[in-house]
């Protein structure tokens, strides 16, 4: 299930030759993760991750992820 919001005014047009590559972005991002052994040597994994940068745009990315590995 993946879902995307956006606020305030969007041009998915906008272009190499626009300000916005002028300017200076920052933000921060955090996250965790949890693996659990299964069995010998097969483990499953969960990671959650945030990223939030401003100016001049605010972006907010969620991501979560799951996986299965097994150690040999």
């Amino acid at each position: 299930n993946r879902s995307v919001s956006m606020r305030g005014n969007f041009d998915p047009l906008v272009t190499a030759n626009s300000n916005l590559r002028d300017h200076f972005m920052y933000g921060y991002a955090m996250g965790f993760g949890v693996d659990a052994m299964l069995f010998a040597g097969l483990f499953a994994r969960l990671e959650y991750e945030y990223q939030r940068f401003t100016s001049p745009v605010d972006v907010n990315i969620s991501t979560v992820r799951a996986g299965l590995g097994y150690k040999f």
